[in-house]
């Protein structure tokens, strides 16, 4: 590998497989292309041959930079791994003793669904709380005297399961006119009949 020119890729035989190396792989630890040999001539024209990078030089750098990705995936799951654990031991969640996970030096995998749990509650407040604060809203603008005889008469008609562009509620889920109990307002002030 060492007379190898750093123009050029060399194809070794290995076993049934084809390896493209490059000058350094060994030093460095890249990831090596890997083609079968059904994909050559036959052996006898593959061992020795050299082969310009110019060839090969993009299979490389797509193989090099999906390992990349992956590695960085990795990154991002461990991190997240850690911060649940952070937060489950905050909470003072206790160990599973007999998660199977355990044995694998991984905690989450016998509490996640604590954490699933957790989230879906905190979902359903924060939905809640945009409920109310849309209502507010909208109930608020609605009881604008000035415009409230100009908005009298113009609605739009609709399914209740229809959802909001803004909010993604359903128009159902939109507070009622104060004026009018068959009238729902959108978070655009639109009124909608159901």
């Amino acid at each position: 590998m060492r007379e190898a020119n750093l123009a050029e890729v060399r194809l070794n035989l290995d076993g049934n497989d084809l390896i493209y190396e490059t000058p350094g792989d060994v030093e460095r630890g890249n990831p090596l292309d890997i083609v079968t040999v059904a994909e050559a001539h036959s052996a006898t024209d593959v061992t020795g041959l050299r082969f310009k990078a110019k060839d090969v030089a993009k299979r490389l750098q797509l193989t090099w930079n999906t390992y990349s990705d992956l590695l960085a995936e990795r990154d991002k799951l461990l991190a997240f791994k850690q911060y649940v654990h952070a937060r489950l031991d905050v909470a003072g969640v206790s160990v599973d003793p007999e998660s199977p996970h355990k044995a694998e030096g991984c905690r989450v995998g016998g509490r996640l669904d604590e954490v699933i749990d957790e989230r879906d509650r905190l979902r359903v407040i924060v939905s809640r709380l945009n409920k109310r604060l849309l209502r507010a809203t909208v109930t608020a603008a609605a009881e604008d005297p000035v415009k409230a005889d100009a908005r009298r008469e113009n609605f739009i008609r609709a399914g209740g399961g229809v959802v909001c562009g803004d909010c993604g509620l359903a128009y159902s889920d939109h507070p009622q006119d104060p004026k009018d109990e068959f009238l729902n307002i959108l978070c655009d002030r639109t009124r909608v009949k159901l």
